[in-house]
């Protein structure tokens, strides 16, 4: 008779063990709830094209000198650059959209960059690629949607989103073969040194107006703001400009410069 009722004391003991919460885990899940945000700042960000040229243009900018770099070429088949009358100028602005302040010191900015490149695609070497909708001229742009996430004086990036697209208004052009090139490789805290966060798209032209909008994975790692050695963040664009038996290629290279 004893021995059934220590048989079934054992069996009450496993039960009541099985009931007793973890009370770590409880603790850890409780401390990560005491963190709170706030949204100290807000608005909505410019995506008409040919308001953030106007701006790009005038120096109006939420960063007066813009952490992208900012390159385009248009190449012929030779290979070689092309110079004037078929030069290329560029633009850029940035939009500071929102910032996050959270009790354990975090802040959180997220901003949109816009790059533009202006080829002078038109005969006439007076063409100075004033407006947006001038005759004789190929605009490219792209547009980088990304934050920046401070933590104890420890900066890092996460590249979000990408837009853009090309505006032809030269009636002997015609726009072939577009690729997009997205890009976040660089060092990373959580992921050491990260090479492989890059995607390649290749946008239709089947219909007008020629503009694309690719977001990036979030399983992406964040790159740190600080630290520019093997860095590519931001996009690349492609575009072939053809004109009867001539052919050129325009490049707009917008990364991240530090």
């Amino acid at each position: 008779m004893q021995r059934i009722v220590a048989m079934s004391t054992a069996v009450v003991g496993a039960c009541g063990l099985a009931l007793v919460p973890n009370l770590s885990a409880f603790a850890a899940s409780t401390h990560a709830s005491l963190v709170t945000s706030k949204v100290v700042f807000q608005q909505a960000p410019i995506t008409n094209p040919a308001t953030l040229f106007y701006d790009a243009k005038h120096g109006i900018s939420a960063i007066a000198h813009s952490p992208f770099h900012l390159r385009a070429e248009m190449i012929n088949q030779q290979g070689e650059i092309a110079t004037k009358p078929f030069g290329v100028k560029v633009f850029s602005t940035t939009q500071f959209i929102k910032k996050v302040q959270f009790s354990n010191g975090k802040i959180e900015k997220d901003y949109v960059t816009t790059g533009f490149a202006v080829a002078n695609t038109a005969s006439d070497p007076s063409y100075n690629n004033t407006n947006w909708d001038s005759t004789g001229a190929v605009e490219a742009w792209g547009t980088s949607y990304w934050n920046n996430v401070t933590v104890h004086g420890d900066s890092e990036m996460q590249l979000t989103k990408i837009t853009g697209g090309w505006n032809n208004n030269d009636n002997l052009i015609t726009l072939q073969n577009p690729k997009v090139t997205m890009s976040a490789d660089g060092w990373s805290r959580n992921g050491g040194y990260v090479t492989n966060q890059n995607m390649v798209f290749y946008p239709s032209l089947a219909e007008y107006p020629f503009q694309y909008m690719y977001y990036a994975p979030s399983s992406w790692y964040s790159i740190s703001a600080s630290s520019t050695s093997g860095r590519t963040f931001g996009q690349e664009t492609d575009i072939a400009l053809v004109r009867g038996t001539s052919t050129w290629s325009l490049y707009l290279n917008d990364f991240f410069e530090g």
